[in-house]
């Protein structure tokens, strides 16, 4: 029961720096790049990590189902899918994103690019927290087989 507490908390921590970070960068961005929209970049924070999570579960999927397909012997089929769908998953929800609350005709390109790519880039540096506890809890597994 403990376990599922902890893996509840520690997930719901994450969702807050994805969150907070988002924010962040929509109030800060949104002022520069698109200063005459009216959205709270609080909210703009929450919808793009909920499309984030609905994203990448449907990305999990689709890659697991990619690796089943083409047999369990060799890992590439699944990792390409996974990284490269995940690059492209990112860009494109930014891009939804951007749309949606800032630039409905996508008439400014230069300031969507910078949003896509800054996004994309803002995304990876807040998973970073997801990738320490990741290499901890392998450490810690690795130790308890007695392998590291």
């Amino acid at each position: 029961m403990v376990n599922y507490v902890v893996t509840a908390l520690v997930g719901a921590l994450l969702l807050g720096i994805k969150w907070v970070g988002y924010g962040l960068a929509a109030r800060r961005a949104g002022a520069a790049w698109y200063p005459s929209a009216r959205v709270s970049p609080w909210k703009v924070a929450a919808v793009r990590v909920a499309l984030g999570l609905a994203g990448t579960a449907l990305l999990a999927a689709l890659t697991f189902a990619v690796q089943v397909a083409t047999g369990a012997e060799s890992p590439w089929p699944g990792l390409v899918v996974g990284v490269g769908g995940q690059i492209a998953l990112r860009a494109a929800l930014w891009a939804f994103v951007v749309r949606q609350f800032y630039d409905p005709a996508l008439a400014d390109r230069a300031a969507l690019r910078r949003a896509v790519v800054g996004g994309v880039v803002l995304s990876y540096v807040l998973d970073a927290p997801n990738y320490l506890l990741a290499t901890a809890n392998l450490l810690f597994l690795l130790r308890d087989v007695n392998i590291c």
